[in-house]
């Protein structure tokens, strides 16, 4: 199982649509649709998590809403490493 760092994402109507990741937490250049986050993480083929300026945050996970598959983080009350919070590209 590979382990991705998720740096950056791209929203539509408040939901996210793509994410920036990479092998490093330092940044990367990959970009992913977010089913393709789901089902990596679904089929345990890959895990992910924020990362903040160097810094590994919080684990990634699939929740279910009204039958569609999002990826959120764990509150863990630190704002800077939350899905919503990263940078925008």
């Amino acid at each position: 199982m590979s382990t991705w760092y998720i740096t950056h994402k791209r929203e539509n109507d408040s939901h996210i649509t793509h994410v920036k990741a990479g092998l490093s937490a330092e940044g990367g250049g990959t970009e992913f649709r977010r089913e393709e986050v789901v089902g990596w993480i679904n089929r345990n083929v890959g895990e992910f998590y924020t990362a903040v300026s160097g810094r590994v945050g919080a684990k990634v996970l699939v929740v279910d809403v009204k039958g569609k598959d999002y990826i959120r983080t764990d509150a863990n009350k630190v704002a800077a490493d939350n899905l919503g919070n990263l940078p925008s590209f």
